[in-house]
């Protein structure tokens, strides 16, 4: 025996059999074995030691907390039992027994268990195992299961031979096998957890398409955050065959490097693609990041390149003291069989001198050049700008504006111009909130004089464009009610603005909306006269106004559960009458309704179309809304869609939306499912109509992102989609 422990077995004999209260002992066999027991009560002889009314054991790195624990000094032990806790770093693994010896310096704990955040999963992971050995800072679980369900008899788990774990870093499953309705359904030779930070390993894809029949797709991580990436391996049944690496390292806190090989070989005959990319990424200071990045994608066959793809990218970002800047150039381009470079150019700055003034700025510089697949020759390009200052006082913003835009559709070949506008420059003026005498709510003003041009196709070319210089000023405010008589009330809302160019054009516009409503009892109506007066001409197309002046009427009568209404409207500048529809509507609760519609075509005294809705909000665990909209005209179906979401049981559930276009005769949204909720994972089968496919899938709570899915698509056939876990 070692001097501690003799001189804790003499104490103990000088005391007897004493009580002791809040008793501490230090025991140290040797320099890597050292035990501290401290407990509310404890009594014992020269062999024992008994302490209970709670137990505070540490042994090196590990602190035990139980109900009672034993020091035998004959066997140099200490044994800690009823509710057993050890804390760690990641939290604290509760079990029956737990015992340290000193013969063998093990700390051991039977029937463990811990509760762990691991990274990318939505839900707690619950480790169980039969006995878990401490070792210095680590741990080994053996006869263990990992799982997220937390039922006393778990629903799925993956089961292990050993899992090793390292505090705040990852749990390392050897011998992993996943157990779902009794039955293995899929095994690791070893299986990775991140704990707290990091994703989950990436695990084999495995799948079936007529395009490619059956594939698997392999990636495998290695290496850390200073250095590491991952190795793929892709082998499609009908296609080929790739394998390729991405790599990342850390030369400095600031500075990181990564680069990547890909490279797929084609089932017959003597055809290859690859891609090859390399990127560099550095916080030169605090707020400033260079980045770099190239890749080069080339297409062989027969040891000749058929086709490439290059691309190249450089950034510079910078943020701090009120200050955001980016600069950003790329270039995309081909080589093979023809010569073809995409050249752009994006800057931006923006700077904030105080809380009222600011400066934003814009460039956008596009380049196209080279030849097309048909070898048509392409030179094109495109310049995009904007500056601004601002100037916040109060309630009024200040501001002058320079800009040349163009909207367009850019491809690899060619640009597509939409529209251009330009400004050179607009000074702005706006006044939010401004109250005066005779409003009853505040209105909004704005000031604007700016030189401009406009080209509807977004032609460069000067002489195409509609130039002039403008002064506009413009008011608004919003519907405001002005007076009341008895159950009657009177709203106005008002829009006006006035225009001049240095032409000498002028347009003015005025658009007024006067409301008047009546209530009475079960009865409600308006009728609201809306006019847009337009005087004068704008060379500009997006200063245009169209003149309107229409009339809506708008009645309602509710009786107990049912609300009819009746509604029109007629443009009074061409007398044309729009359909009077007539509505009704059943409503007996709060969030259930049913609605009936017909309208008819006065005009030319016909039936227009008819809309049924039904809709159910009421309860959480149902919805339910359907609606269809015939055309009575055509004697067809313009639009019919339903929404579904509808607990059959406590574990199933239907779910789904769906909409028809009958004006195009296609489904631009179609998918209803069958949901089994499994306590813990979800088994579903789902139809989607506008794809043309029928699937089952299963899926863990935990792991939404993973998934087992198997089905039939009208195109490609049989499909089939794993990532297990």
């Amino acid at each position: 025996m070692t001097a501690r422990w003799l001189a804790s077995k003499a104490a103990l004999a000088i005391a007897g059999l004493a009580v002791f209260v809040c008793l501490s002992i230090a025991c140290a066999a040797s320099a890597v074995a050292s035990v501290s027991l401290q407990s509310d009560f404890a009594s014992g002889n020269l062999d024992q030691l008994k302490c209970w009314g709670g137990v505070t054991v540490k042994l090196r790195d590990w602190v035990v907390t139980g109900d009672e624990a034993v020091l035998d000094f004959a066997s140099r032990s200490v044994r800690v039992t009823g509710n057993v806790q050890i804390e760690t770093p990641d939290g604290a693994f509760t079990g029956e027994e737990a015992a340290f010896t000193e013969s063998d310096e093990t700390f051991t704990l039977n029937k463990g268990g811990f509760e762990a955040t691991v990274g990318g999963s939505a839900s707690p992971v619950y480790f169980v195992a039969d006995k878990v050995t401490f070792v210095q800072s680590s741990a080994e679980l053996e006869g263990a299961i990992v799982t997220t369900c937390d039922a006393p008899d778990p629903h799925w788990y993956i089961k292990a031979k050993t899992i090793e774990w390292l505090p705040s870093d990852r749990v390392v499953l050897h011998g992993a096998t996943l157990w779902e309705f009794g039955f293995p359904l899929f095994y690791w030779p070893r299986l990775t957890l991140p704990i707290k930070g990091g994703q989950l390993p990436k695990l084999p894809d495995i799948g079936y398409s007529a395009s490619t029949g059956l594939y698997v797709r392999l990636s495998r991580e290695y290496g850390d955050e200073s250095s590491g990436g991952k190795l793929s391996l892709d082998v499609y049944q009908k296609t080929g065959l790739g394998a390729g690496i991405e790599h990342q390292k850390r030369l400095s806190e600031r500075t990181k490097v990564e680069g990547s090989a890909y490279l797929f070989r084609y089932w017959g005959g003597d055809r290859f693609y690859s891609r090859i990319s390399a990127g560099v990424s550095s916080d030169v200071t605090d707020g400033l990041t260079v980045a770099a990045s190239a890749s080069y994608r080339p297409e062989m066959a027969a040891g000749a390149i058929e086709k490439d793809e290059i691309e190249g990218k450089a950034s510079l970002s910078f943020s701090g003291s009120g200050t955001k800047a980016s600069l950003g150039l790329s270039f995309t381009g081909t080589s093979v069989p023809q010569v073809f470079a995409s050249r752009a150019l994006d800057a931006s700055v923006s700077h904030q001198f105080s809380e009222t003034l600011s400066v934003d700025a814009k460039l956008a510089l596009l380049d196209k050049a080279g030849k097309m697949t048909n070898l048509t020759e392409v030179s094109d390009s495109l310049a995009n700008y904007m500056g601004r200052v601002t100037y916040q006082a109060g309630r009024a913003t200040l501001s002058l504006t320079f800009e040349d835009s163009t909207d367009f559709t850019s491809t690899l070949y060619g640009i597509t111009r939409k529209k251009r506008l330009v400004r050179r420059p607009e000074l702005l003026l706006g006044f939010r909130q401004v109250s005066l005498p005779w409003l009853t709510r505040p209105m909004s003003v704005e000031l604007s004089v700016g030189d401009y041009g406009y080209s509807a196709t977004g032609s460069s070319d000067p002489s195409k464009l509609i130039c002039d210089s403008r002064a506009l000023a413009g008011a608004s405010v919003p519907l405001t009610r002005f007076a009341s008589l008895g159950r009657a009330a009177f709203l106005y809302s008002i829009e006006a603005g006035y225009r001049y160019y240095g032409s000498g054009a002028e347009m003015a516009f005025v658009a007024p909306q006067v409301r008047a409503e009546l209530s009475s009892g079960a009865f409600t109506g308006s009728l609201t006269r809306s006019v847009t007066a337009v005087y004068g001409y704008t060379p500009l197309i997006f200063d245009s106004k169209t003149p309107q002046d229409r009339l809506t009427a708008r009645a309602a009568y509710r009786l107990g559960h049912f609300t009819a209404s009746v509604q029109s409207s007629v443009d009074l500048l061409s007398d044309k009458i729009d359909p009077v529809a007539l509505w009704l509507r059943y409503s007996p609760e709060d969030k259930l309704a049913l609605d009936l519609s017909y309208s008819y075509d006065v005009a030319n005294q016909r039936p227009y179309s008819a809309i049924v809705r039904f809709s159910d909000q009421r309860h959480e665990d149902r919805l339910l809304r359907l609606g269809v909209n015939y055309n009575l005209v055509t004697q067809s179906v313009s639009r019919a869609e339903a929404e579904v979401g509808y607990r059959l049981t406590d574990r199933l559930k239907l779910v789904g939306a769906i909409a028809y276009d009958g004006s195009k005769n296609e489904w631009n949204r179609g998918d209803i499912a069958l949901v089994a909720d499994l306590h813990c994972r979800e088994v579903s089968l789902r139809y989607d109509i506008g794809r043309g496919q029928i699937w089952a899938q299963y899926r863990l709570f935990a792991f939404p992102g993973e998934h087992v899915k198997i089905g039939l698509d009208e195109e490609e056939g049989l499909l089939l989609d794993s990532s297990i876990f």
